[in-house]
């Protein structure tokens, strides 16, 4: 159909006016192929207005139509015809099926794994509280000079670290040490905080200047809040995970009902079949 439609306004058409038909033959194969385009142009519809509401989409194959059903629908045998629909929506059915159970099964793994990432989330938001809390307590007021001499001792130990295999401690900065990390990579070198707890914040040294050093490790300190709301908002993010998963969860597969009740209809169709057949061979 869009290869005829092609020859109309290809290139090289120098007709002012052309004129369209569509031929369409009652009892014939037209109908079933035009059930076809139709079915695939209302999901084009929906998916490029956003209106789709499934979760996935894929493109699925229709039937494959053996030759004694495209003989059958030439003539126009409606039961045949009806076979061959039912046949389609099972099919579908089935693939949707298949996709539902895929998500149920994500949606209770990640029920079933809610517990262990809550509490690892918990922790983690746990040991940041106790660093924040730290810097405030043990925060120092530094002089220029101070700062300048401090960055120009870094930077020479950072000069020096390259090819280390053991994190070395530098100095102490508002509670917190400031560790030379093992195996720096060239041109990246960087400085690791380390405070009361297991956590460990890496700070970037790249183009700093002495009298900037102890403000790029600041910045990290301060900045324990924002992760600390990060993680907060995780934590969030998970607990609504889990209520949408156990909904989900409840909702349950409808396309298992879908799937039998046509299974049913296709059984009783070729009943119905067989028993014209034979009705044929007497």
């Amino acid at each position: 159909m869009v290869q005829r439609e092609g020859r109309l306004i290809r290139q090289g058409n120098t007709n002012k006016k052309v004129f369209r038909y569509r031929y369409i033959t009652a009892g014939t194969f037209d109908a079933y192929s035009w059930q076809i385009v139709e079915n695939k142009q209302r999901f084009i519809g929906q998916f490029m207005k956003g209106v789709l509401a499934d979760r996935d989409a894929r493109d699925i194959d229709d039937a494959v139509l053996t030759y004694a059903e495209i003989k059958a629908l030439s003539v126009g045998d409606p039961l045949l015809k009806t076979r061959i629909e039912i046949s389609n929506e099972l099919e579908r059915a089935k693939i949707h099926s298949r996709q539902r159970e895929q998500e149920l099964c994500s949606m209770r793994n990640i029920v079933a794994e809610s517990p262990l990432k809550m509490d690892r989330l918990g922790q983690r938001k746990k040991r940041l509280v106790i660093d924040r809390n730290h810097f405030v307590k043990n925060r120092e007021s530094f002089t220029k000079y101070e700062r300048n001499a401090f960055g120009e001792e870094l930077l020479h130990a950072l000069r020096d670290n390259y090819g280390k295999t053991q994190d070395r401690c530098f100095d102490h900065l508002h509670g917190f040490r400031v560790l030379l990390p093992a195996d720096m990579k060239a041109g990246k070198p960087k400085v690791i905080i380390s405070g009361v707890t297991s956590n460990r914040y890496d700070v970037d040294m790249r183009d700093a200047k002495e009298s900037g050093c102890i403000q790029r490790i600041e910045y990290v300190l301060l900045n324990l809040e924002d992760r600390i709301h990060a993680v907060a908002e995780d934590i969030n993010r998970a607990k609504e995970e889990v209520r949408q998963a156990k909904k989900e969860i409840e909702k349950g597969n409808a396309y298992v009902a879908e799937v039998s009740e046509l299974n049913e209809r296709l059984l009783d169709i070729d009943e119905e079949l067989n028993r014209r057949a034979n009705e044929i061979a007497v």
